[in-house]
């Protein structure tokens, strides 16, 4: 017993030893990072942008993180031009709460609010995200001519949609968070999404009133858009 006693404390203090040693390495790991951050934010680069952000925004080197972004650059590959619609909803209860007639509660039914922003992708460098560094730091958009958001009304907007204007517009949404947010790019998937979910606007986009506001001047075919 005392043998199996002086085992166990000694590898109690094992662990606790590794313990010791993972946070340590965890904080030089993180201050290597946030080194690393700085020198980007100075005007160096590790060579891939996406990285650079991830690093300056999230403070990680992070595969999976940059991975989403990679994605989104692949989406908006070959539309140069397009449309393209990002989605996402907001809930809310239309009651406090059921109550059946031996007074068990249940959830309350709840309501579906649909908000997206769409624009017209510019000719130029848009298969790939952009990005800008100024004094306020690294910055992420979507390349668009211009755009509009359902949750300001659709006024339009031109230039680039700044993932930190995606932020403030659908309350802290980025663009990778594909649990919560949705992409639709070329006119047909964009109509597609717009004729079942705001079909008066589709029908905007359509006879050109719209369109021409984000700068697309000429949307695909009514046989492409509908197939």
């Amino acid at each position: 017993m005392n043998r199996l006693m002086g085992e166990y404390g000694k590898l109690k203090g094992k662990i606790a030893r590794l313990e010791r040693a993972e946070r340590r390495a965890a904080a030089d790991s993180a201050t290597a990072v946030k080194k690393i951050g700085t020198l980007i934010l100075h005007g160096q680069t590790t060579g891939d942008l996406i990285r650079d952000y991830v690093i300056t925004r999230y403070g990680v080197i992070d595969k999976d993180t940059e991975g989403r972004y990679r994605g989104m650059n692949k989406i908006l590959a070959g539309h140069a031009g397009e449309l393209a619609l990002l989605h996402w909803s907001t809930y809310e209860d239309m009651i406090r709460y059921l109550q059946n007639a031996d007074g068990q509660c249940f959830p309350p039914p709840r309501h579906e609010h649909m908000h997206f922003v769409v624009g017209c992708l510019r000719s130029r460098n848009a298969e790939a995200l952009e990005f800008s560094l100024d004094q306020d730091g690294l910055h992420c958009a979507i390349p668009f001519r211009a755009y509009a958001s359902s949750t300001q009304n659709l006024n339009v907007m031109q230039g680039s949609l700044r993932e930190d204007t995606m932020r403030e517009l659908s309350h802290d949404i980025t663009f990778s968070d594909w649990r919560r947010c949705a992409l639709e790019v070329g006119d047909a998937n964009v109509l597609k999404w717009l004729d079942v979910n705001y079909r008066d606007l589709a029908a905007k986009f359509r006879d050109g009133s719209f369109a021409e506001r984000l700068g697309r001047l000429r949307l695909t075919s009514p046989t492409e858009a509908t197939s």
